[in-house]
């Protein structure tokens, strides 16, 4: 998967998160069954989001199982987090 991530980062498809003074950009953790993307609050980086998790279908054959899974906003709007 976070390859996937990486060649949308160097397309400039998605830029993460800055952290700290903003040097650091973060666009991924994963833990062992778990994964977190962080994604700028513009509807681009989520069409990028969605386009990295078919195309990480079409490569490894496993699914996301978008039942399992949350979208949550910090610091955006509720309508367009539900958007």
């Amino acid at each position: 998967m976070s390859e996937f991530v990486k060649v949308g980062k160097a397309k400039g498809l998605t830029s993460g998160i800055g952290v700290g003074n903003g040097s650091l950009k973060v666009t991924l953790l994963q833990f062992v069954d778990d994964t977190l993307f962080f994604l700028k609050d513009s509807y681009r980086d989520c069409i990028t989001l969605k386009l990295i998790l078919r195309c990480f279908k079409m490569a490894s054959g496993l699914k996301v199982n978008f039942f399992k899974s949350n979208l949550a906003g910090i610091h955006v709007r509720d309508a367009d987090v539900a958007r």
